[in-house]
């Protein structure tokens, strides 16, 4: 089943289990940071020298896609002659998503090379502690 695929991946390749890159000539592995607190998550991506049409965020039911196309460029020149060189390579981030979020009211926002992404959790995950109460038997 998918949550023990997902502990699986967890203790076997880090916080962070999906790093998949294809196809290409380099590795490329954004750095994902995450934090939580009782009324959200924020994911931070490190896309350093890319645009936002070189990547897609996707939300599914229990986890944050960051996917997309890094490629680069290099010129160098040695007197007369001039070399290029160019690499690329695909890369996808999965960040499991431990509660339910509101996915009406997420913000996205790329500056500077960063990615941030707030996802507010759902009204029914940050009120989940309720009184009970209790009648004579």
């Amino acid at each position: 089943n998918d949550w023990n695929s997902m502990l699986r991946d967890f203790f076997s390749e880090g916080f962070f289990p999906s790093a998949k890159i294809e196809g290409g000539d380099f590795s490329f592995v954004p750095v994902v940071n995450f934090t939580e607190d009782e009324q959200k998550f924020e994911v931070s991506v490190e896309l350093p020298g890319m645009k936002e049409e070189d990547f897609e965020v996707t939300l599914g039911e229990k986890s944050l896609s960051i996917s997309g196309e890094k490629r680069q460029k290099h010129e160098k020149k040695e007197g007369d002659r001039t070399y290029f060189e160019s690499s690329y390579g695909r890369f996808e981030r999965i960040v499991p998503l431990p509660a339910l979020v509101n996915a009406d009211k997420i913000d996205a926002k790329f500056e500077n090379g960063v990615l941030h992404v707030v996802l507010p959790k759902a009204e029914e995950v940050r009120n989940k502690t309720r009184k009970v109460s209790v009648r004579k038997g």
